[in-house]
C-alpha cells in the first residue's frame, strides 16, 4: 500500500530522556491528492494531529518550502486526548507533478520538529471560453487586454484581427456606428451578429501617416449594438510608432508619451538622459471575479529616457505570477507589456496581489505594482 495513504493513525514516538511529552498521532505525513486540473486549484489539505501523550502539545509554527504555499494549524494547546489540524494550501505556478514541504515545529514541552508532504500533479485545464477569453466587458470576453500593435514604424498601415466572446444568453447585435480615430479603421471580420457561446471579430487598421506622431499612444475605439443591456463596447489599442530608418517623418514636437503618463521633458530624445521607467498604471482594480475564474492582467512599461532601460528582473510576491518575459532592454522611448495571472488562496473577499519591478532608472530603480480585487463565491 502507497506511503503515506491512509493506513490508520501513523504514531510519531518522540523521545527524551527523563522528560515526559507527548505520544503524536498524526493522519498522515505524506498525501498526495493525485492529478489535479488547473482549474481547480488552489490545491487545500487538512492534516489532522491528536496528542496521544500526557503533556499540553502546542503547535508553534509551521513553514512551507517556498511562497506559492501557505499554512494554518491549531493555535492554542492541544490537550492530552485532543486533536488539532494543520491546513496547508498549494497555489500552483506551473503544470507537472509537484512535491511540496511543510516543516512544523512544536514543544510537548521540548522544541521538536517534523515534515508533512502535500504532491501530486497539475494538469492542463481543459480548454475553456473563460480560459481563452479571460477579459471581461459585459457579456462580451476578450482573448486580450489590449490590441497590441507593437512597434511599427512611420509608413507601414498595420491590421490586427480582435476576437470576442459572447459568454451571455442573447444575441449580440452590432450596429455599422463606430467611433474612432481619423487613423483608425475599424472592420467586421464577418458578420454584425454574434449568438450565444459563439466568436465574433473585427479587424483594425492603423495608419501611423494619418497619425501623424511618433511614440506610444493608447487609444479607444467604440461599437455599438442593438442590445440595451450592452450598447457600447470598448477596445483599447496600444501602438508604438517609430520612424524609418534613416527618416524623420514627425516633429520631434509631436512625439508622445504613453496614455496616462507622466511627461519629464519636451519629447526629444536626450541622449544624456539616463533611463527612465514609467508605467502605465501602478494599481489596477479588477473589480469582482468567480473564485474559480482565471485572471490575467497587463501593465505597459516605457522608457522615456535617453539610454536604454534595463529591467533587470520582476519578482512577484505571493499570490500572483509574471507570465512574460522578466528581464529586457527597452530602448529610448520603446515599450513592453508585462502580462500578471492572479492566483487565487482559496479564500474570498477583497485582495492584493504585488508585485516589484527592478531596472536600472537611477532615480526609480524599484517600482511596486498591485492588483486589487474582490473574489465571489460562485461559478461563472
Amino acid at each position: 500500500m502507497k506511503f503515506g495513504r491512509w493506513i490508520g493513525w501513523l504514531c510519531c514516538w518522540l523521545l527524551s530522556a527523563g522528560i515526559a511529552f507527548a505520544q503524536i498521532q498524526i493522519s498522515e505525513v505524506v498525501q498526495n491528492v493525485g492529478r489535479i486540473s488547473k482549474e481547480e486549484t488552489p490545491v487545500i489539505h487538512e492534516f489532522i494531529v491528536k496528542n496521544q501523550g500526557v503533556t499540553p502539545l502546542n503547535i508553534q509554527k509551521v513553514i512551507p518550502d517556498c511562497s506559492c504555499s501557505t499554512a494554518s494549524f491549531t493555535q492554542t494547546p492541544i490537550a492530552p486526548g485532543k486533536s488539532g489540524s494543520i491546513k496547508v494550501v498549494f497555489a500552483p505556478y506551473k503544470l507537472g507533478p509537484f512535491q511540496k514541504i511543510f516543516t512544523v515545529h512544536i514543544t510537548d514541552p521540548q522544541p521538536r520538529t517534523f515534515t508533512l508532504k502535500l504532491e501530486g500533479y497539475i494538469a492542463p485545464s481543459p480548454a475553456t471560453p473563460e480560459a481563452s477569453f479571460p477579459y471581461i466587458s459585459g457579456v462580451l470576453r476578450f482573448r486580450h487586454k489590449n490590441l497590441n500593435f507593437g512597434s511599427i514604424t512611420g509608413q507601414a498601415v498595420v491590421s490586427k484581427r480582435f476576437e470576442m466572446y459572447n459568454a451571455g444568453n442573447d444575441t449580440i447585435v452590432f450596429t455599422n456606428r463606430i467611433e474612432t480615430p481619423t487613423h483608425i479603421r475599424v472592420y467586421f471580420d464577418s458578420s454584425l451578429v454574434i449568438p450565444p457561446g459563439k466568436i465574433g471579430s473585427i479587424v483594425v487598421t492603423y495608419d501611423p501617416k494619418l497619425k501623424k506622431s511618433a511614440g506610444f499612444f493608447q487609444e479607444n475605439v467604440a461599437l455599438f449594438t442593438k442590445n440595451a443591456a450592452q450598447p457600447r463596447v470598448e477596445v483599447n489599442m496600444i501602438a508604438n510608432i517609430v520612424p524609418s530608418a534613416g527618416e524623420m517623418l514627425f516633429s520631434e514636437e509631436s512625439k508622445s508619451a504613453p496614455a496616462g503618463m507622466p511627461r519629464t521633458g519636451s519629447g526629444t530624445i536626450n541622449p544624456d538622459l539616463g533611463p527612465r521607467m514609467q508605467l502605465s498604471e501602478t494599481v489596477q482594480t479588477l473589480g469582482d471575479i468567480y473564485l474559480n475564474v482565471g485572471l490575467v492582467t497587463e501593465f505597459v512599461i516605457y522608457n522615456e529616457g535617453g539610454k536604454p532601460l534595463e529591467v533587470l528582473d520582476i519578482k512577484p510576491f505571493p499570490g500572483c505570477e509574471i507570465i512574460s518575459e522578466k528581464q529586457f532592454s527597452l530602448a529610448p522611448q520603446e515599450f513592453a507589456v508585462i502580462q500578471v495571472r492572479f492566483i487565487h488562496n482559496g479564500t474570498l473577499g477583497k485582495q492584493i496581489r504585488r508585485f516589484v519591478i527592478k531596472s536600472n532608472d537611477e532615480q526609480q530603480p524599484e517600482q511596486m505594482l498591485e492588483m486589487q480585487v474582490n473574489v465571489i463565491a460562485g461559478t461563472k
